[in-house]
């Protein structure tokens, strides 16, 4: 079977010229923004992230011929960033996060190793319960704890 020269050509640079670089993903996450700041605030140290590819047919399914990298990063320049994860999913859960600033983003990489632009960032800060406040709901359990105790002790002696 004999192929024209120039079918061949049209078929392999009709293959480079149409592939392109993913788009930038859209990156969410289960913390909607304060009202007052406008900044989205975890109290437990746990975000889950999602992202989404703009014009995918079906946004829930991920695209198999894509990896994902979601970086981390304290300062919005990203300078000491890390990847916290790298893979097909479309979606991570990180926990163990301290109080503070967080900034995040993710990109697509192709097969061919073509990478979309950075998505924009996401900004979450972790602040956790006022200590103050933990330390009076702690006592106030451990007096109700201590006199439950003492209340079926003392009813159990005086109806024995």
């Amino acid at each position: 079977m004999r192929i024209c020269r120039s079918v061949f050509a049209g078929l392999l640079l009709g293959g480079w010229v149409a592939h392109a670089a993913p788009a930038a993903p859209l990156l969410e996450a289960d913390h909607m923004p304060d009202a007052e700041t406008g900044l989205r605030v975890s109290d437990d140290g746990t975000v889950d992230l999602s992202w989404s590819v703009p014009g995918a047919n079906a946004p829930a399914e991920a695209d198999p011929a894509l990896t994902y990298l979601l970086e981390q990063s304290p300062d919005a320049a990203f300078s000491e960033s890390k990847v916290r994860y790298e893979g097909p999913d479309m979606a991570s859960v990180l926990t163990g996060l301290r109080e503070g600033e967080y900034h995040f983003r993710v990109r697509a990489v192709d097969s061919q190793g073509e990478a979309s632009p950075w998505s924009e960032p996401l900004v979450l800060n972790v602040k956790f319960m006022d200590r103050g406040q933990l330390t009076l709901l702690l006592v106030t359990g451990a007096l109700v704890a201590t006199m439950t105790v003492v209340a079926i002790i003392s009813g159990f002696l005086k109806n024995r």
